[in-house]
């Protein structure tokens, strides 16, 4: 098959990326092994106007056959690493490596490159192995869980109440400084997300707002929070993000919101659940829900 690699050249591109990851989902029978919807969708609205990732004409790279159907992507959230995705009816060996070879020419950093590669897919990491890249420890958990099956009652504890975010800004500073500390508990420069960059991320083509649910204590602080994304074309839900704050921690908070946020998208019509996750405190809360390991993201780097 001959192929044509071409940088990202705006919003046309946008959607014909999109629609390459529902069919990319679907053809792995709803595997996920590569990336969705929403974290393409997230990623431009929030990493790029809200955290100064470079725009996707600077780190995205189309592949398309010979009569300009796209088959493949090379991207990333910011420089230093790079995700390589491509439809398995088009791999070949020689497309791979020169995938490989182009995002090492367009996405390195001064560390060298972080490319993450599906646990599931040999052939990546053969190729990768063949260019000197090493396993990593980096490794990230995309969970799955079937909604056709039942879900729990969520349990909120005593003292609390579950909603969706307020109309406006209403819930703000309070949703950005919860934010804050919830990811970055250490002081780190960051600064909380203010009302106007939420608005960034409420408009994402999926985001709705009475899935984009906290949990508010009786003083009516907010105390964690849960945003999840329906996909009404392939009837998935995706998780994203979700924290509680330090002192409501260990009351079930997150289940809880996690459970409402899925039974809701289940009433609109979901048909499947799926999160990111890192780390054992992570891992635990989203198995408690049901949400298990069906892909590892595994991430080889070769230095500089």
């Amino acid at each position: 098959m001959r192929y044509v690699m071409r940088r990202y050249a705006g919003e046309d591109d946008f959607w014909a990326v999109r629609g390459l990851l529902r069919r990319l989902l679907v053809e792995a029978d709803f595997l996920p092994a590569t990336w969705g919807v929403l974290r393409w969708d997230y990623w431009r609205w929030h990493g790029v106007l809200n955290c100064g990732s470079p725009p996707p004409e600077e780190l995205v790279t189309l592949v398309e056959d010979d009569a300009g159907a796209l088959i493949g992507l090379i991207n990333a959230e910011d420089r230093g690493e790079a995700f390589l995705q491509l439809d398995p009816r088009a791999r070949s060996d020689a497309l791979e490596e020169a995938m490989l070879t182009t995002a090492e020419e367009r996405l390195s950093g001064e560390d060298g490159l972080l490319v993450w590669a599906p646990a599931s897919q040999q052939a990546w990491a053969a190729l990768l192995g063949r260019h000197g890249y090493g396993r990593t420890d980096d490794d990230e958990h995309v969970r799955m869980r079937s909604l056709l099956d039942p879900l729990p009652r969520p349990e909120v504890a005593p003292g609390y109440r579950i909603r969706a975010l307020a109309e406006g800004d209403a819930d703000f500073p309070a949703r950005g400084d919860i934010s804050l500390r919830v990811f970055h508990p250490v002081p780190d420069g960051n600064t909380a997300m203010t009302g106007a960059e939420y608005r960034n991320i409420q408009r994402c083509p999926l985001y709705r707002r009475d899935l984009d649910l906290v949990a508010e204590a009786d003083d009516g602080s907010l105390a964690a929070f849960v945003t999840v994304w329906f996909d009404d074309v392939l009837r998935t839900a995706t998780i994203e993000p979700a924290g509680t704050d330090a002192p409501h921690r260990r009351r079930g908070l997150g289940r809880a919101l996690l459970l409402e946020g899925m039974a809701r998208a289940r009433w609109m019509g979901a048909t499947r659940a799926y999160v990111g996750s890192y780390g054992p405190g992570a891992h635990a809360l989203y198995e408690s829900v049901g949400l298990q390991t069906a892909e590892h993201l595994v991430g080889w780097r070769r230095p500089a």
